[in-house]
């Protein structure tokens, strides 16, 4: 019994469907971006990379978002997905990205990116 009690609560940390990729979008931008996990959904047929920003990180830019969102597609190609990106701050709260659609050939859905 003590045993099944220490294991309520505990889960698994989500792992990324496409860890390499994760590593290379921080990698674009790694003053602003501490973070990326990639998970897939498929029911929506999506890929949604939560990327999040260092502490004190405000927004993000379109120039600064240009390669992040090109490794994405290229990566959401590969996998026969759809790319979403969503982008959050240190304490999890959403930051809206959508301005970026003005940019790029993005589209803006709730704040987030949708890369085709």
């Amino acid at each position: 019994m003590a045993i099944a009690l220490g294991l309520v609560g505990c889960a698994a940390p989500a792992s990324s469907v496409q860890p390499e990729v994760d590593k290379a979008v921080v990698a674009t931008v790694p003053y602003e971006f501490a973070s990326a996990l990639t998970v897939f959904d498929a029911d929506a047929g999506e890929c949604l990379t939560t990327v999040v920003l260092r502490p004190d990180k405000y927004g993000l830019s379109a120039s600064e978002a240009e390669a992040a969102i090109d490794l994405l597609r290229e990566s959401a190609r590969e996998m026969s997905c759809s790319a979403v990106l969503h982008l959050v701050d240190s304490d999890g709260s959403q930051r809206d990205i959508s301005h970026i659609a003005k940019y790029l050939p993005v589209e803006a859905r709730d704040g987030d990116l949708i890369i085709p």
